[in-house]
């Protein structure tokens, strides 16, 4: 058309009074698709080919087919930029499609644009209200559609969107990024290039070209994949297009805080495939209930009844208050070899085990006088614990043990009773983790209401390998089924995961009857998130989950890449990245029995708590790879010193008691 591909500015100095028009880039501008990248939409359309009346082979690569015609037709062409029709007439040649069936393939485009767009807020509110002001403003598109084909999708989006003149470079046949649409515009428009108001994402094509015009231009920076979205994400994948482009959909409102973001990008992709898989499995085996266990199955709930409101799966949906603490101490019944390692949870020190058990302190005093321990809350040795344990046995702090023990066991009954826990006999719960202890002990105190009890629990992970996950009590009855496979380990995986996890109450500490018989839990002080934002956090997973279980409905598909994209998500919590380390890893955490003991998940490591770990074993750090990334070089290196020290000193102990085993083998033969 004769445009100059001269970019030398034409004017220098652009004021907004001197605008006359307006003009704003359309995709990834005002409008974005529900998938991360443009090609999506062809695998998108692929989903949709099946059982139409076309070649079988084109079905099955439309995709592949559709990116190359795409490819051939803007090799072959003598102008800057193409149109839909002419990529489609490479398909039609090449399958030899009638023109029914050709046309057939352009609306099912259209269409599917139409189903997968969404609009950006903020920048659609900027030309409506331009349209109040009765401005003049127009869109300006490097697009393969047609103005008509880009004003249907708008229209879906916004009706008044619609009355703007389009300048697309199919039709123009010239683009933004020579810099020749701009110049076509002026002319049409009969207007100087210093009068236009220019808005667009591509840094390029839409701020650099026309800023070299002479066109006053401001970039919209539409949001980029994170670093842990690209790791998990598969082009040709339409589950993971969903999965992103769900995400950067909700990265394009206002004002997102740092932590609704990891909401949406991170912990919902990774939560989600574990809840669907959940709901997969209790419908294909006729479940019409499931328990989701406080507090790492609150947040799991809300998955769940919202998937299940979308998808109208009929399932009861309940959330169970139960906890560890509670679990093992329905299980003590007596003081013995199996009940010790359970009352052992309860004596990190002296003060929890006194309040837990509601122990009389002067009586325990007098029982243990003579064990040398300066403070009640002072950390108790395994060998203090152990002497402890021994001391008690056939006093009566032994008997005000099992009086709590025997009390707790009471009000749960009640509790589950309340309930309707035991109006059938099969029984689903839903946890994060991890070892299955809770489980066992729960299940053994169930058999004794209930002897036909059967119980299943899923967990999304163990800490314990395949084959050491399993429990002598682990039986048909007692089932056990973890998501994943991999090994979880207490400072990295688990607590990364109950942090992501983590409700806004505390623990199930024990149970209450009000004067009316009712039963509720009672709560342990725990530090309320909503200083780090958990309702928004949580707000962000919800919307997530809305989105992305409607577009797949609307697919039909059924392929499920949720589980790969846990397990790569979770790398972050042996190597987090800068945005993980500064949203998750300032999430409050409380590990063991005192929620009100609180700290940073990602705390800076010190020599004194080194020295601790490598001395005690006590923990350095609630999230180790976090507070190690947030420590200084010489304590970095200080704690990989320790850490592989003590590592080679435990390979050492494990050597020499194999050794000394294989060794008594052969003494006794």
């Amino acid at each position: 058309m004769g445009y100059h591909t001269s970019l030398t500015p034409r004017y220098s100095t652009i004021k907004m009074k001197d605008t006359i028009l307006y003009s704003f880039d359309i995709f990834n501008t005002l409008i974005t698709r529900l998938t991360a990248t443009p090609e999506g939409v062809f695998l998108a359309m692929q989903q949709r080919l099946k059982d139409r009346n076309l070649p079988p082979e084109l079905i099955n690569t439309f995709y592949t087919q559709r990116v190359l015609a795409e490819q051939l037709a803007r090799k072959q062409s003598i102008t800057e930029d193409i149109t839909l029709d002419e990529i489609y007439a490479k398909i039609q040649k090449k399958f030899n499609l009638s023109q029914r069936q050709n046309q057939l393939l352009i609306d099912l485009e259209i269409e599917t644009e139409c189903i997968l767009a969404r609009g950006i807020i903020k920048n659609i509110n900027k030309v409506l209200k331009l349209l109040d002001e009765e401005r003049h403003v127009v869109f300006i598109s490097d697009m393969y559609l047609s103005s008509d084909q880009i004003k249907e999708i708008l229209g879906h989006i916004e009706p008044r969107l619609t009355t703007c003149k389009i300048y697309v470079s199919s039709e123009q046949k010239v683009c933004k990024y020579t810099g020749n649409l701009f110049l076509s515009v002026a002319e049409k428009e009969k207007i100087k290039l210093s009068q236009i108001f220019h808005l667009g994402d591509n840094y390029y094509s839409d701020y650099k070209i026309p800023q070299k015009l002479g066109i006053r231009a401001e970039r919209y920076i539409f949001p980029e994949k994170l670093k842990y979205e690209k790791n998990i994400f598969c082009e040709t994948s339409l589950y993971t297009q969903f999965t992103l482009g769900t995400s950067i959909c909700q990265r394009t409102k206002e004002d997102l805080s740092q932590i609704e973001i990891f909401g949406s990008s991170f912990a919902a992709p990774l939560l989600y495939g574990y809840v669907n898989y959940i709901l997969n499995w209790a419908v294909n085996n006729h479940i019409h209930c499931l328990y989701f266990v406080a507090r790492d199955g609150d947040i799991l709930l809300k998955i769940a009844k919202e998937i299940c409101k979308i998808k109208e799966i009929d399932i009861q949906l309940k959330y169970l208050h139960l906890s560890r603490q509670v679990c093992y101490l329905v299980a003590i019944n007596h003081i013995n070899k199996e009940s010790e390692i359970l009352i052992k949870d309860f004596l990190p020190d002296l003060a929890t085990f006194i309040k837990r058990f509601n122990i009389d302190i002067k009586l325990l005093n007098k029982t243990i006088s003579e064990i040398k321990i300066n403070s009640i809350h002072q950390k108790l040795t395994k060998k203090q614990r152990d002497k402890i344990l021994d001391l008690i046995k056939g006093t009566k702090i032994e008997e005000q043990l099992l009086n709590e023990c025997n009390h707790v066991r009471s009000l749960l009954q009640h509790y589950l009773i309340q309930q309707s826990f035991f109006n059938q006999t099969d029984h689903v719960l839903i946890d994060i983790g991890w070892s299955g202890k809770s489980q066992d002990c729960l299940y053994n105190f169930l058999c004794n209401v209930q002897p036909d009890i059967s119980l299943t629990y899923h967990y999304l992970g163990s800490n314990k390998d395949y084959k050491n996950r399993y429990s002598i009590e682990t039986s048909e009855k007692n089932q056990k089924n973890f998501y994943l496979d991999q090994v979880m380990h207490l400072h990295e995986e688990i607590v990364f995961l109950e942090a992501i996890t983590a409700s806004d109450h505390g623990s199930t500490y024990n149970y209450q009857e009000d004067e009316t018989g009712i039963i509720t839990p009672i709560l342990s002080p725990y530090c309320k998130l909503s200083a780090w934002g958990q309702e928004a956090y949580h707000k962000q997973i919800i919307e997530f989950t809305y989105t992305f279980t409607k577009a797949i409905c609307s697919f039909n598909l059924t392929l499920d890449r949720g589980k790969e994209i846990t397990q790569m998500l979770l790398t972050e919590s042996r190597e987090p990245s800068t945005f993980i380390l500064n949203t998750l890893g300032l999430h409050p955490y409380a590990m063991g029995h005192n929620d009100n003991d609180t700290d940073l998940l990602a705390k800076p490591l010190t020599f004194s708590v080194i020295n601790q770990f490598f001395i005690h074993n006590t923990p350095v750090s609630y999230w180790i790879p976090g507070g190690v990334y947030k420590s200084t070089l010489i304590i970095k290196s200080y704690w990989y010193v320790v850490f592989h020290l003590k590592k080679i000193i435990r390979n050492l102990k494990s050597t020499f008691k194999e050794t000394a085993k294989q060794l008594k083998i052969k003494l006794r033969r």
